[in-house]
């Protein structure tokens, strides 16, 4: 009976089949060479090569089919980012109303939740919740607003205090720290902005909005200590907006009215301020609140003079045009809030031309979309979308609360599905090379040799 030869393969694809050349492994090892060396490199496989018995034409197929797919999904990637959702909470849980959440830098996302009266400020990355304050009577707070959270996992809130007044506080661990307060709470201010309003960063300062106590209205900032000016109403500026946000170099950027009309976008970090934009230019006064990254760079939404619109981004010298509406966009929604990463990725909510809704990363749809009303998300159809201006960390992982078709309100995660790894593709071409190497080799061989290994059966 003839012997069966066995091909040492990492692909199987076909119905074995039985072969006999002189170039292969047959069932005696020790009297073969290329067995003996392949023990040395695989020495749990025992006396005998892997029994595998497919023969090498097929594997350089399988390598091939491999590669293909691989960098098939790379070119389908270009062309479209694609995105895996976890759901952090819904309300069929703990909570059954639940807010626009904040993300950190690895992936955790904070948010102030509710259930009846009671009011928590919880934290989750796809498993258990965590409270980290709550309402209870027994407590200090009295409720909350939306929270925010920092690298070195700071979580920041604006609460009322069962003994009067709001602050703006800040946990880390077993430590709180009162940031700013009203006049009811001891603090100077009138008023303190909403908490969706504020904005926290990696060294725990807080910015916020604020009118103080028989003073100026204005844009402050603070962790723990005397609170910051960063500018207010003595200045050119009258009329402040509530959204700010800080970078960790302590700049802050926000959107004021100006005292002789019009309005603008402006940073500082308590000095002079730098003018990002304002309605003197090609803009009008249609402007949303801003996102700065960590290089300076503020992104925001606005009208433009000429008409239509579109998402923006500048440090005080030029201002670029990330989208507009002359392309497939047809609407930026100044009114609502967008985000920016250090690498500069903007994300803005936006209706299409078509009339579709959706959050975006970019100006091309087909590429930059994330999600959009109408998509199906969790065994559902999302109805509406809403995030906050600390949505996009700068791993490209996005915080976002989503209504569902079906009833529920539910907060999810997008992270990135990266592409194929270079490695990866090495290995398979590796793979493919020396597949079709021993197959020329198998075919160059001496047709004695094979005959002499075949009288021998």
């Amino acid at each position: 009976m003839a012997r069966e030869t066995w091909i040492v393969t990492a692909a199987v694809v076909a119905p074995a089949t039985r072969f006999h050349f002189h170039s292969t492994f047959t069932k005696n090892p020790r009297r073969n060479k290329s067995s003996r060396q392949l023990r040395r490199f695989f020495p749990r496989m025992g006396k005998h090569p892997m029994k595998l018995r497919y023969p090498l034409p097929l594997l350089a197929a399988t390598a091939w089919i491999a590669l293909l797919t691989l960098l098939h999904g790379t070119a389908s990637r270009a062309q479209a980012q694609n995105y895996a959702f976890t759901r952090i909470t819904d309300s069929t849980g703990a909570f059954s109303i639940l807010n626009r959440p904040a993300i950190a830098p690895n992936g955790t996302l904070v948010l102030h939740a509710s259930q009846g009266n009671m009011q928590h400020i919880v934290t989750g990355n796809g498993g258990p919740l965590t409270i980290i304050a709550d309402n209870s009577a027994s407590g200090p707070y009295l409720g909350f607003g939306d929270a925010l959270i920092n690298g070195a996992g700071t979580i920041a809130f604006i609460a009322g205090r069962r003994t009067g007044g709001l602050s703006f506080f800040a946990v880390n661990g077993a430590t709180t720290t009162t940031i700013a307060s009203t006049v009811g709470a001891g603090g100077p201010f009138t008023s303190i902005s909403l908490p969706s309003g504020a904005d926290l960063n990696d060294s725990g300062t807080v910015a916020f909005g604020g009118e103080v106590f028989n003073g100026p209205q204005g844009i402050f900032a603070g962790s723990g200590g005397p609170t910051v000016t960063i500018a207010d109403s003595n200045g050119p500026l009258s009329t402040f907006f509530a959204t700010v946000s800080i970078n960790d170099a302590g700049t802050v950027a926000f959107r004021a009215e100006l005292d002789g009309g019009g309005a603008g976008i402006f940073a500082g970090n308590g000095g002079g301020l730098t003018t990002i934009a304002d309605s003197n230019s090609a803009f009008d006064a249609n402007f949303s609140s801003p996102a700065i990254n960590a290089s300076g760079t503020v992104a925001f939404a606005a009208g433009l003079d000429a008409g239509g619109g579109g998402i923006f981004t500048g440090s005080g010298s030029v201002t670029l045009t990330l989208a507009d509406t002359s392309g497939p966009f047809g609407n930026f929604f100044t009114g609502q809030l967008i985000s920016i990463n250090a690498s500069g990725t903007v994300l803005f909510p936006a209706a299409l031309d078509s009339g579709v809704q959706g959050i975006f990363v970019g100006p091309n749809p087909a590429t930059d979309k994330v999600i959009a009303l109408g998509d199906a998300l969790d065994g559902s159809t999302v109805t509406f979308l809403g995030f906050g201006s600390n949505a996009l960390n700068d791993a490209g992982q996005i915080g976002f609360v989503a209504a569902l078709q079906d009833g529920r309100t539910a907060v999810f995660r997008a992270d990135i599905i990266p592409e194929p790894s270079s490695a990866a593709l090495l290995a398979l071409s590796i793979l493919l090379g020396a597949s079709l190497l021993l197959w020329r080799r198998i075919q160059t061989s001496p047709p004695s040799a094979q005959t002499s290994a075949r009288s021998k059966s």
